[in-house]
């Protein structure tokens, strides 16, 4: 079925047969008409698709449809750098925890809390989808990736856990202070590194 889509600015003849959303995108992989470039964008009636939840299952919508493409690194850049914006945000919440135990008592921590535990997984899950990109196009050569970092991460989450399900609060904050706040700040070097590594890399 032949469609015409707007890529990059400039309108193109596609001839996919697909229904959904997801066998959209693996099509136009397929075609080969990204030239190697990763999907940073695909928007329908002035609403993004990419960061639709359970994508497989969207239909692909019957307006138009705008894309935008651009180089692998060039989007993990961007992604990166959303990640350490998220690192630095979680930190402040974190820390306002912590501030909330030791001087307020536990029942002050508790929206700092949920707000915190919201983050942790936001980033989690960023980092695991960083991860698969970062293999995906190959870019693990360069020596990157967040894999030793997620695996931290969840012990530490585990520690968490038991120590808020006994409700030993100064733990909690302990944990907070001296093993994930200084985890986070590794975080942030690595993703400085990586950046680094990334752009050095561009050609």
């Amino acid at each position: 079925m032949s469609r015409t889509v707007i890529l990059n600015g400039e309108p193109v003849e596609l001839d996919l047969n697909a229904e959904s959303i997801s066998d959209f995108i693996k099509g136009l992989y397929a075609s080969g008409l990204l030239n190697g470039e990763v999907l940073r964008s695909i928007r329908s009636n002035g609403e993004e698709l990419l960061i639709k939840e359970h994508i497989a299952d969207q239909p692909l919508p019957n307006g138009t449809i705008e894309l935008e493409s651009a180089p692998a690194q060039k989007v993990i850049v961007e992604v990166l750098n959303d990640a350490r914006e998220l690192g630095e945000e979680l930190v402040v919440e974190l820390m306002n925890v912590v501030e909330a135990i030791r001087v307020h008592g536990p029942a002050e921590a508790s929206e700092p809390l949920k707000r915190s535990a919201e983050l942790l997984l936001t980033l989690t899950g960023l980092f695991s989808s960083i991860d698969e990109f970062l293999d995906r196009w190959k870019l693990t050569q360069l020596g990157v990736g967040f894999t030793s970092f997620r695996m931290r991460l969840v012990d530490i989450l585990a520690d968490l856990l038991k120590a808020q399900e006994a409700q030993d609060w100064v733990a909690v904050a302990d944990l907070i202070e001296y093993e994930l706040d200084p985890a986070l700040s590794d975080l942030h070097d690595r993703i400085n590194d990586t950046v680094s590594k990334i752009k050095g890399s561009i050609r």
